[in-house]
């Protein structure tokens, strides 16, 4: 009983910490626009320290706009299979934090992003008119099972993409396994490393899910060195 209203109280908690996070986020924009924070230089050697010192590809592991290392992994994979059509589709992004800003900066990506939240597309799609970028976008959708696929197949990307990135705090297994009709060279999805590497689990299909009114969840990856994206 107690541990129930224990849980009751934090879902009520998180969904306020998130309503006061999404109330301010325009006025973070109005104060620090996006495109501010998108003049980062390029790292020029990888791997990083101390980030070199550990195993397998996680010595590759580097943030510039991500937020577990996932820069730095996917401009190692695509150092090692090179670039096709340079194109990403993304969803699930914050304006200054996503995979795929450091490839459409620094490796001339194109693209689409797709996100619910209103003031992240309008941030996002100001700091690119500002920057002279003419070919990526930002939708607003809160996808769910019912319009992906039309909301996808209507972004106008070509047959064949780069990387596809999943992020969106719970459903991410139930879209990438309805997105048989993307044809990617790379994914990325987040999942709750919380879990360990053992199980195989994800959470029951919600369309309207929101992770802040559900048990707390941790983050994931997808993963790329030096020269970036070779011919």
């Amino acid at each position: 009983m107690i541990h129930s209203w224990r849980i009751a109280v934090e879902a009520r908690l998180r969904r306020l910490a998130r309503g006061i996070r999404v109330r301010l986020l325009p006025l973070r924009y109005k104060l620090l626009p996006a495109h501010a924070a998108w003049r980062r230089p390029d790292p020029p050697q990888w791997p990083l320290e101390p980030a070199s010192a550990k195993p397998g590809i996680a010595k590759y592991e580097f943030s510039m706009f991500s937020q577990n290392g996932e820069d730095g992994i996917l401009r190692f994979i695509f150092s090692m299979i090179g670039c096709s059509s340079r194109v990403f589709l993304e969803f699930g992004f914050g304006a200054v934090e996503n995979n795929s800003l450091r490839l459409i900066l620094h490796e001339g990506f194109a693209g689409v992003f797709i996100d619910g939240s209103s003031a992240e597309v309008k941030a996002l799609n100001s700091a690119a008119r500002t920057m002279g970028i003419t070919n990526v976008k930002a939708i607003q959708r809160f996808l769910d099972l019912g319009n992906l696929k039309a909301t996808i197949l209507a972004a106008g990307l070509p047959s064949g993409i780069d990387p596809l990135l999943i992020d969106v705090d719970g459903n991410d297994s139930w879209f990438w396994n309805d997105t048989d009709y993307v044809s990617a060279r790379v994914v990325a999805i987040e999942f709750n490393a919380s879990l360990g590497p053992d199980l195989s689990v994800t959470v029951p299909y919600e369309p309207l899910f929101e992770s802040y009114a559900k048990l707390p969840w941790a983050s994931a990856t997808a993963h790329r060195s030096q020269p970036p994206c070779p011919d």
